[in-house]
């Protein structure tokens, strides 16, 4: 996802929340940027309870195509 925003991904957290915040590409692909970032967050966390509650597992693929379908 970062690739398609012309972004190097980074396993820090802060780094990563610095590139967000300092990314000046145009409007529209900061919002898509963002968009993307919110729901990468969003996914992990719905997926990290689905495995503590309910069991149930999902493939990293599977949710790179759910990311990709919110986005759309």
């Amino acid at each position: 996802l970062a690739s398609r925003c012309s972004v190097s991904p980074s396993p820090d957290w802060d780094a990563t929340l610095t590139t967000l915040h300092n990314y000046r590409g145009t409007r529209p692909w900061r919002k898509l940027l963002l968009l993307s970032w919110q729901a990468a967050i969003y996914l992990l966390w719905s997926e990290r309870n689905q495995r503590l509650h309910r069991n149930r597992f999902r493939s990293s693929d599977s949710l790179l195509l759910e990311i990709d379908k919110q986005i759309r």
